[in-house]
């Protein structure tokens, strides 16, 4: 097993360890993941997925779905510890979060960890699972 599906497996975890949500295989192949609430979201009717994991080659990428406003890209930056992608010369071999803030239906943060911070990364630490507890707080019935 290599690090980024040790990692994967990490972020599965934490996930997992709260109460009504789960880490579903979507595509075995592809390595992609869902992140489904067992009982429901409260901002989406017809389906309990509130995010994915992908599992790239030279990356682990993870989408967390939330409702719209609920977090500014500077509260994502502190409680992920990473800087945004607008504010990197190069995008494709550093870590960073992605946000899309201020859609319609729901907002998501992109989180992408390349080897720069991927076997550091912490998704145990404090910061992280506050974030995540603020999303499954607004996100799960």
């Amino acid at each position: 097993m290599n690090l980024i599906q040790e990692k994967q497996k990490e972020i599965i975890s934490v996930i997992e360890s709260y109460r009504n949500c789960q880490v579903v295989v979507s595509n075995e192949e592809k390595q992609i993941y869902n992140v489904v609430s067992t009982t429901g979201l409260t901002w989406k009717a017809r389906s309990n997925k509130w995010g994915k994991i992908f599992i790239g080659e030279d990356r682990l990428r993870i989408d967390l779905d939330y409702p719209v406003n609920l977090f500014a890209e500077e509260e994502l930056r502190k409680f992920t510890q990473l800087p945004l992608k607008k504010e990197l010369l190069n995008k494709n071999s550093y870590s960073h979060i992605n946000p899309t803030v201020g859609d319609i239906k729901h907002d998501v943060v992109r989180i992408i960890l390349y080897e720069d911070k991927l076997q550091q990364y912490d998704f145990t630490s404090s910061s992280f699972r506050a974030m995540l507890q603020k999303i499954i707080n607004a996100n799960v019935l």
